[in-house]
């Protein structure tokens, strides 16, 4: 049995008719959806910052780290400046890093990693740096009193000033990483004319280490601190700069 024409003709003009009608809903559904969108964005309070919390050190300054965020309340949450707050934040020589995190759409939470100081160093002042050479805020910790000092910079800000107080971190480092305790071992690191001389905790002992191949040397010192360990011996002075011998006086 053969179908009529018109009726096949109309079968399909009612399937576009319905497909077009389909489209045009679905067309003014995401006009309706984005203008709604759009509308909260720009004339609304609903995705505005009202508070970014700080969560930090016990020995970071709080107060100057709440003011450099007020200006970025109001922001929107999506679009607020997160690597200028960083910057803002970092200003503070005390805070190594920053991590954001979008707590709802009104509150950022701001993760802080606090440095840590690794030495004092006298120059005028007693100042804390970190492993990096960067100083922290002029409020003294008591994280001092555990602290090696480092003394003999007579200025901190030049060139060799700078140059001195970075030898005195890698020694600081190469004798931790030797198995010493600077806390526990370690008085003072003394630059003078580009030559390091350590002092030791307790016995007041002048270790001098000299100018050049500081490795070897700490790693010399390792092996001398045994034997006087074994004999109960703490001299006034251990010089390991000689290549093929260690002097003690």
């Amino acid at each position: 049995m053969r179908r009529n024409s018109k009726s096949v003709m109309a079968s399909r003009n009612s399937t576009v008719n319905k497909n077009h009608s389909s489209r045009l809903i679905l067309l003014f559904t995401i006009i309706f959806i984005a203008g709604g969108g759009l509308y909260l964005w720009f004339f609304t309070g609903v995705f505005t910052v009202r508070q970014i919390n700080i969560y930090e050190g016990t020995d970071l300054p709080f107060d100057a780290l709440s003011k450099c965020k007020e200006q970025y309340i109001g922001c929107n949450i999506f679009t607020i400046p997160l690597e200028e707050l960083k910057m803002d934040i970092l200003e503070c020589g005390d805070v190594e890093d920053v991590v954001f995190k979008r707590n709802s759409f009104h509150s950022i939470n701001c993760y802080l990693k606090a440095r840590n100081p690794v030495a004092a160093v006298l120059c005028g002042e007693v100042r804390e740096v970190d492993e990096n050479g960067v100083f922290l805020s002029r409020n003294i910790t008591g994280k001092s009193v555990d602290l090696p000092l480092i003394t003999g910079i007579k200025d901190i800000d030049d060139e060799t000033g700078r140059k001195e107080l970075k030898k005195a971190l890698k020694v600081l480092d190469i004798f931790k990483k030797s198995g010493f305790s600077p806390a526990h071992q370690l008085s003072e690191i003394h630059i003078e004319e580009e030559e390091v001389a350590l002092v030791w905790m307790g016995s007041g002992s002048i270790i001098r280490l000299g100018k050049y191949s500081l490795e070897q040397r700490v790693h010399k010192l390792k092996s001398v601190y045994k034997v006087l360990m074994e004999q109960e011996i703490f001299p006034k002075m251990v010089d390991l700069r000689f290549s093929r011998q260690v002097v003690i006086r």
